[in-house]
């Protein structure tokens, strides 16, 4: 490039580390913004957070091609997920990424992110690499080739073209989850990346099923919790907690499939009414071995949920 004539060749050195070292570069050459301070004021381009569990995170994303990520709320991971695609197609030219949301809003929210991290980049590495062609709401094409596509979840996504990486974010939320999975194949058999980070939303979803079988299909789990925030204890928990619904409070936080669905009774509820059930049941057959007339019984009902699909 023609800016790196200026470079010296310890500076070209140090860029390239930077280039085979995302973590090295996130931490000291991308900025993030804190998007829930309310004073306009105050809302400025920070340094990446150093926090251990997003050091962990970002090398899984170094050692596997298919990794899934089940994930509380506020732990930075969508913006670990949009640094890492746009390094690559900072540092290798060539490089195509799609970042797909569950709708068009939200992927303009993680394209925001990209805008971010490029408009603060050290002046240095910004005159070495920043050199875009083409930068609209939903996309960003850089001269060598590379490009970071934001798109709404559609079910012919990535048809177009082969991608080197696509990241499905918050997956268990999005329309037409097996279509793309299906569209993406050329991608992933082509030897590119997915990276699936979701909160969760119920079981039997494409994230919930993918999740439940990674081994078989091939996918790195990566589980978090609430409590790896280092700024994060249980007075937090409960004040952000307080106001939510134990179903809200289980998809946003507790990362449990279970409790996060469309459930007719509450977990706990279930666990404090049949462990009398069970410890009667295991006395039962401990004890007396036999039945007796004054044993006590469970009985449960599943009830139709009357969906249009089936279930009536």
């Amino acid at each position: 490039m023609e800016a790196a004539r200026h470079f010296s060749k310890a500076d070209m050195q140090a860029a390239h580390q930077l280039s085979t070292d995302f973590w090295l570069a996130a931490t000291s050459c991308y900025r993030t913004l804190d998007e829930a301070e309310p004073n306009p004021s105050l809302k400025l381009a920070k340094p990446f957070p150093r926090y251990d569990f997003l050091r962990k995170v970002a090398r899984e994303f170094d050692l596997h091609k298919t990794v899934i990520i089940l994930k509380p709320r506020q732990m930075f991971i969508s913006w670990l997920c949009v640094a890492y695609a746009l390094h690559k197609c900072l540092w290798q030219p060539g490089t195509r990424w799609l970042v797909v949301s569950k709708r068009e809003a939200d992927a303009f929210k993680l394209k925001a992110r990209a805008d971010v991290i490029l408009q603060n980049l050290p002046r240095e590495l910004a005159l070495l690499l920043d050199h875009r062609a083409e930068d609209n709401k939903g996309n960003i094409e850089f001269v060598g080739g590379s490009a970071i596509h934001f798109l709404p979840a559609s079910p012919s996504i990535g048809r177009t073209f082969t991608a080197s990486g696509v990241i499905l974010d918050e997956f268990a939320f999005a329309p037409w989850a097996q279509e793309m999975l299906t569209s993406l194949q050329p991608t992933l058999a082509g030897g590119g990346q997915l990276i699936i980070p979701s909160t969760p939303n119920g079981v039997g979803n494409e994230f919930h099923t993918i999740w439940a079988n990674a081994e078989e299909r091939g996918f790195h789990k990566v589980k978090l919790d609430w409590r790896d925030h280092p700024e994060r204890d249980q007075e937090w928990y409960n004040g952000v907690v307080k106001p939510l619904s134990r179903r809200m409070a289980a998809q946003e936080y507790d990362c449990d499939f279970l409790q996060s669905g469309a459930v007719v009774f509450d977990a706990e509820d279930l666990t404090l009414h049949t462990q009398p059930t069970k410890d009667a049941i295991k006395a039962w057959n401990t004890e007396a071995r036999r039945h007796r007339d004054d044993s006590p019984y469970l009985i449960g009902v599943d009830t139709a949920d009357g969906l249009d699909d089936g279930d009536y």
